[in-house]
């Protein structure tokens, strides 16, 4: 997911993304487009700055925003609105979640790579 953030991708298609994931979502409005512009923000330094844009750094990006999006959401409108349920939700929903897209992100990133380089033309170099 977060691969396409680090090079080309406008910053408008990333708010649009958010934007009409918080438009499918009944409660919340304005969560997902806000996380998602700072994790694609961190992601893009990171990659700008310190790590090159390989395989390796675009899943490391994707679990670890992965990780702080289901504890975020956790944390923010399960626990602080019914905490006597919270533990029992974050059990059987939110990890099992995280883990199933953890599973999917190399899958996705392995598709998404040979896509991008065929669309913008450019070469892939993955350590």
């Amino acid at each position: 997911m977060l691969h396409y953030c680090f090079a080309a991708t406008p910053l408008s298609i990333v708010y649009s993304g958010g934007f009409l994931w918080d438009a499918v979502c009944a409660q919340h409005m304005g969560f997902n487009c806000i996380f998602l512009m700072f994790a694609c923000y961190f992601a893009s330094a990171l990659v700008s700055y310190v790590f090159r844009n390989t395989f390796v750094t675009g899943l490391i990006a994707s679990v670890t925003a992965i990780v702080v999006y289901c504890l975020l959401y956790w944390l923010l409108f399960v626990l602080m609105s019914r905490p006597e349920g919270a533990g029992f939700a974050l059990g059987r929903f939110y990890v099992p979640c995280a883990l199933y897209s953890i599973a999917l992100a190399p899958v996705i990133e392995a598709v998404l790579i040979p896509l991008k380089s065929k669309v913008t033309g450019e070469r892939q170099l993955d350590a």
